[in-house]
């Protein structure tokens, strides 16, 4: 009865007329079965079709969501040289939807753009770095978390649940940004980021605020001055006699770091340190297991110098232990600390910040003194630790001047070139300042990585440039109260 009444509309709606003409040259009548839509392009074409729900899954290059319900398609073009196509697809029901679309050249069309203010349902595995440009602005939803955790791209840390994902974009072709807002509704939680130019998105920021574990009063600025004042009486200023400076850290990997690196830090002659940043929590892993909690100490006692990492634990051999918690910070950071100690019987002076990718709680990388003072992260590595890295701007190169530096950056030679290398040597070399080499053992003779005789060649570009009395090489800690000018103090290399 329902379809019958429905093509008696229809027929009716054919045979109006009216000022504007006669109304059945609009009405094209049933779009038919196993229409594929890019095809209905023509001048034939133009005017409204009525797509009947028994008809829609037999069509290709229908909407996103075109739903099991009737539509209508309304075919817009200019005459046959004009070469331009819309069109506009509207479903009706209880779930109506618009979208629009139009034909730019030849047979390509753009995506379809959804009009109506409603979501749009994200198919799983979407990747989120697709979603950019003024074809994709709108509003997308994720149903249920095991869809959620199908997602490429999206926050990692965040929770697997039903979600919205808002995308904006600028309609001018010239305007390439795109911004997307990532929520999740079962657990609450919410996420930014931008497009910054082709391909290359910002890292995602988390902004409902639950991110940064901001302290109620005050930091630990007291504590922490403290033990600056001990850190300096057992590392008093050391001169470089006008010349600039390198020095050695290593991330774990301490079973490579004791069959190959640290004997070519004595070998020829030369008499290097270096800082090792290490987990409590690793010393089992491949990577450590070749070296003994009690060689680790010798090491200290024969001027080497240990950091703490966080504990870590993570049973993935590729990445940090999250904290995503107040409580998971202080394990971490103050009890690694406390086990990095019992472990090596020596007290540890100083924090290296480890990779994570939910940002210790807003932390991030260190980049700024605020970071270390406003969060919760910060506030207790400073309450614990009298040095600690970071990523304070244009410290790659660290002043000699005799007074301590916080928040000192690296150069993570690893992944770069020997001339590369040579050429960040140089710079500390003419600028007299001091420049810390950064490797994760591990690495080394790897694909994509430094070989052992690019690093090799490296030592023996440092052999040759301290040679010439143009370099020095100092331990970690001593380097961050260095000064180019004389003081009195021998000079250890």
């Amino acid at each position: 009865m329902e379809e019958r009444l429905m093509a008696f509309a229809w027929e009716f709606l054919a045979n109006l007329k009216g000022l504007k003409g006669d109304l059945g040259t609009w009405l094209q009548g049933v779009l038919p079965d196993e229409s594929n839509l890019n095809s209905i392009n023509g001048t034939n074409h133009v005017g409204l079709w009525y797509v009947p729900v028994t008809g829609v899954a037999t069509m290709t290059n229908l909407p996103p969501y075109a739903g099991a319900a009737n539509a209508t398609l309304v075919v817009e073009r200019g005459p046959a040289s004009y070469g331009f196509t819309t069109q506009t697809y509207t479903v009706m029901g209880a779930i109506p939807a618009k979208w629009w679309r139009q034909m730019l050249t030849g047979s390509t069309w753009s995506a379809w753009k959804r009009l109506d203010n409603a979501s749009t349902l994200l198919a799983d595995g979407t990747d989120f770095d697709t979603l950019s440009g003024y074809d994709k602005t709108g509003t997308y939803y994720i149903s249920s978390g095991t869809s959620a955790a199908t997602m490429i791209n999206k926050p990692a840390g965040s929770a697997n649940g039903a979600s919205l994902l808002v995308v904006r974009g600028g309609h001018a072709p010239g305007f390439g940004f795109t911004e997307q807002v990532f929520t999740v509704l079962s657990t609450p939680q919410r996420w930014w980021r931008t497009l910054i130019s082709a391909g290359v998105w910002s890292e995602w920021d988390r902004i409902d605020g639950t991110a940064a574990f901001v302290l109620n009063s005050g930091h630990y600025g007291t504590p922490n001055a403290a033990l600056i004042e001990d850190f300096k009486a057992r590392h008093p200023v050391t001169s470089t006699n006008g010349k600039g400076a390198v020095v050695f850290r290593f991330d774990h990997g301490l079973t490579y770091l004791k069959s190959t690196i640290l004997p070519m830090l004595n070998s020829g002659g030369r008499n290097w340190k270096c800082l090792i940043a290490m987990n409590s929590r690793n010393w089992a892993k491949t990577e450590n297991s070749g070296m003994s909690q009690a060689e680790a100490t010798a090491l200290i006692d024969a001027g080497h110098e240990f950091a703490n990492h966080s504990a870590d634990g993570n049973p993935d051999g590729t990445t940090h232990k999250e904290m995503d918690s107040k409580a998971a910070i202080w394990d971490q950071i103050v009890v690694g600390k406390q086990e990095l100690e019992t472990q090596l019987g020596r007290p540890i002076e100083r924090f290296i910040i480890p990779g994570t990718v939910n940002g210790m709680g807003g932390f991030t990388t260190g980049p700024s003194m605020d970071v270390y003072s406003s969060t919760y992260a910060g506030s207790v590595i400073m309450a614990f630790h009298a040095v600690f890295s970071g990523a304070f701007p244009n410290t790659r190169f660290r002043k000699l001047d005799g007074r301590l530096k916080q928040g000192q950056a690296y150069y993570n030679i690893e992944s770069e070139t020997v001339a590369s290398i040579k050429a960040q040597i140089d710079i500390a070399v003419s600028t007299k300042t001091a420049l810390e080499i950064m490797l994760h053992p591990r690495n080394i003779d790897q694909p994509g990585f430094l070989s052992l005789a690019g690093l090799t060649e490296v030592f023996a570009y440092i052999d040759t440039t301290v040679a010439a009395n143009q370099l020095v090489v100092l331990g970690n800690s001593q380097a961050l109260v260095a000064t180019t000018e004389p003081v009195g103090t021998s000079l250890i290399r």
